[in-house]
């Protein structure tokens, strides 16, 4: 499980840049940033959201909602909650006494969750139900309609096979049934080399593949320029 002595760790990368103009002296020459043109991004997540490399620590310079935002010139708020379930990130997020944000129906959600709910306990499942259900009534009751779905990873307990499947691929072809088009593999994406010591956290080639990958699909969907 992704759980260390470091509890309840938060990684918040926000940077809001609003630029309307730049003038050039001597040219009258008015540039507008490329984040005018695509919408504010939201990255929810685990210690994976963190960028965490599984030594007890943070490693929020290389975490994948950064790196998004540094290499292709976006906005993104990252929200990582070291060894946090699913309820838990999305209660933190809102609740008042925590990171007390309202659900932004414009901004674009990006989630990564489910990684401690199928290791709860030590114990490797394979239920989604539970997870998917949180994260529809989130974005349902925020009325989000743009949205990514990450599929968890190979982590070394849910290679773990049940009838003859690893239990990471039942997780996520779960998740793709369920999601469709907003559902993104990472697992694949990773790849065996793409993981650190632990088996549960990634190197930071690894979360540069994650986060280039969704930039990707955030394309691919339609949501940014």
């Amino acid at each position: 499980m992704a759980v260390s002595r470091i509890q309840n760790k938060i990684i918040r990368i926000t940077v809001l840049i609003l630029i309307t103009c730049i003038f050039i002296t001597g040219c009258g020459v008015g540039v507008e940033p490329a984040q005018a043109h695509n919408p504010v991004i939201v990255w929810l997540g685990d210690s994976l959201t963190q960028g965490s490399l599984g030594d007890d620590g943070d490693n929020y310079i290389g975490a994948p909602p950064l790196k998004l935002m540094e290499d292709y010139d976006l906005t993104v708020e990252g929200y990582g909650f070291y060894g946090n379930t699913t309820h838990d990130v999305l209660w933190r997020y809102e609740d008042p006494s925590q990171e007390n944000q309202t659900i932004d129906p414009d901004k674009v959600y990006i989630f990564w969750l489910g990684s401690n709910d199928w290791v709860i306990g030590g114990e490797p499942n394979c239920d989604t139900g539970k997870v998917t259900a949180e994260l529809d009534d989130f974005i349902n009751k925020g009325n989000i309609d743009k949205y990514i779905i990450m599929g968890t990873t190979a982590r070394y307990e849910l290679k773990e096979e049940m009838n003859g499947q690893p239990m990471y691929d039942i997780i996520n072809d779960g998740l793709k049934s369920h999601y469709g088009d907003n559902y993104m593999d990472v697992a694949g994406i990773i790849g065996d080399d793409g993981y650190g010591p632990d088996n549960i956290h990634l190197k930071q080639d690894g979360y540069d593949r994650v986060a280039e990958a969704v930039y990707e699909k955030l394309k691919d969907l339609g949501y940014i320029k």
